[in-house]
C-alpha cells in the first residue's frame, strides 16, 4: 500500500534537508583537509610535498566537489521544492 501523502510530504522535506547538509558537509570536510595540510606542514610536513599534493590532488577535488555541492543547493533541492509543492497540493486537495 502507498505512503499517504502526509507521510510522503514528510519524508520529500526530510530529504530536502539531508541534500542540503550533505552538500554543507562535503564543502566543509574539503576545508578541514585543507587546514589539516596547513598544519602538517606548520609541524614539520616538507612544504614541497604539500605544495605538489595540494596543486595537484586537492585543488582539482576541490573544484569537483564545490561543484557537486552547488548543484545539490540547486538541482537537487529545486526537484524536491517541486516535489514539495505537488504533494502539498495533493494534500491540500483531500
Amino acid at each position: 500500500m502507498a505512503n499517504s501523502v502526509e507521510i510522503q510530504l514528510q519524508k520529500a522535506i526530510e530529504m530536502k534537508g539531508t541534500v542540503q547538509d550533505f552538500s554543507k558537509i562535503l564543502t566543509q570536510k574539503m576545508n578541514d583537509l585543507e587546514d589539516m595540510l596547513a598544519y602538517y606542514v606548520r609541524a614539520g610536513f616538507p612544504e614541497d610535498i604539500a605544495a605538489t599534493y595540494h596543486g595537484g590532488y586537492y585543488r582539482p577535488d576541490r573544484a569537483i566537489i564545490d561543484d557537486l555541492s552547488k548543484d545539490m543547493q540547486t538541482r537537487h533541492v529545486d526537484f524536491l521544492d517541486r516535489v514539495i509543492a505537488q504533494l502539498t497540493e495533493a494534500k491540500d486537495q483531500k
